[in-house]
Formats: structure tokens, C-alpha cells, sequence
């Protein structure tokens, strides 16, 4: 995959990007849904067309289409900063120790990082559709791979139970078919 350098909108996006040293630091129902909720509020405010999507302890892949007057790194950039700021929020609540263990020293300042630095990973998907399943499988198997469930669809935290019976979940999904 190569860094995300240009938006392309005539192509879904298959974006990857980390928790700060891809430490586990997705692991509160909270936190998911900190996270959905965002996804789900930037999905309707740019008109971002999302396909599957998967939250990991330690990472998130997305696979989206982004209107003309969106750059990916654009949206990693808003949704990055967003999540991060109410994800150490609750650190700060009610894990004071792990926040503590998320600063860094910035020069003379003492800052906080919940997701890894840089603009994440993108890979173009055309619009093929076997390329597209294979994504969206690739993408769905993650929690059974990682050895979190035994089935894609008791991963509550992806798009899988979209795909395979058609329920809608915090975020909406846009078949990438249609």
C-alpha cells in the first residue's frame, strides 16, 4: 500500500490506519462507539460513501468513497484529530494511567497521541466488484484472523452484519454495487 498522496473520486479508498504504537487502546464498548459515532457524523456532513469498515483494539480499516471536494488525507486529518480528543477524554476519566503513558515531549511541550502519526495507508479500489469483495471479506475476516471471534459476524464493531442480512448499524453502509 502507499501513503496517501491525492484523491481520486472515482475509486473507493481502502484506508488503514493505528492507535498510537498499535497498541490495543480500542478496548471499551465506549471507545467503538466514540469512534462509529464519528464515522457516522462525518459520513453525513461530507457525503463520504463508506462500504465496510472494522474497528480493531489497535486499528481501523475503512473502505470509502470521498465526494470531489474531499481529499482522503483531509478526512484522516479531521476524523483523526475528532476521535482522538474524546478518546483521551475518557482516558483522562477513567484511566488516568494509560493517558499518562500516551504523552510525548514536543520540544519544550508535553503533548497527547492517541493514533499513530502520519496520514495512515491508502490503497485505490476500482470499481470492480471481485475486487471489491475481496476487500470487504479481507476486511470483515480481520477480528477472526486476530483470533477475537470465531465468525465475522460476532465482530459487533464492523459492516459485516450489513452485508450478510442488511442491518444497518451506527454507521451506514452504501452498497458499493448499486
Amino acid at each position: 500500500m502507499k501513503p496517501i498522496q491525492y484523491p481520486d473520486h472515482h475509486v473507493a479508498h481502502y484506508i488503514t490506519f493505528s492507535c498510537k504504537e498499535r497498541r490495543a487502546l480500542i478496548n471499551t464498548e465506549d471507545h467503538f462507539i466514540i469512534i462509529l459515532e464519528a464515522l457516522e457524523k462525518y459520513r453525513l456532513s461530507k457525503e463520504v460513501k463508506i462500504f465496510a469498515y472494522v474497528i480493531m483494539p489497535n486499528h481501523l480499516h475503512l473502505l470509502m468513497q470521498f465526494p470531489e471536494n474531499l481529499a482522503p488525507s483531509e478526512f484522516l486529518r479531521v476524523f483523526k484529530r475528532t476521535t482522538s480528543y474524546r478518546l483521551l477524554r475518557w482516558y483522562e476519566d477513567y484511566n488516568p494511567s494509560v493517558l499518562y503513558s500516551l504523552h510525548y515531549k514536543d520540544g519544550k511541550h508535553i503533548r497527547k497521541q492517541f493514533w499513530q502519526r502520519g496520514c495512515g495507508y491508502d490503497r485505490h479500489v476500482e470499481g470492480n466488484p471481485d475486487s471489491i469483495r475481496t476487500i470487504c471479506e479481507y476486511i470483515h475476516g480481520n477480528p477472526v484472523r486476530k483470533g477475537l471471534v470465531e465468525n465475522p459476524e460476532d465482530w459487533q464493531w464492523s459492516s459485516t452484519k450489513y452485508w450478510l442480512q442488511n442491518v444497518r448499524g451506527i454507521v451506514e453502509i452504501t452498497s458499493p454495487f448499486e
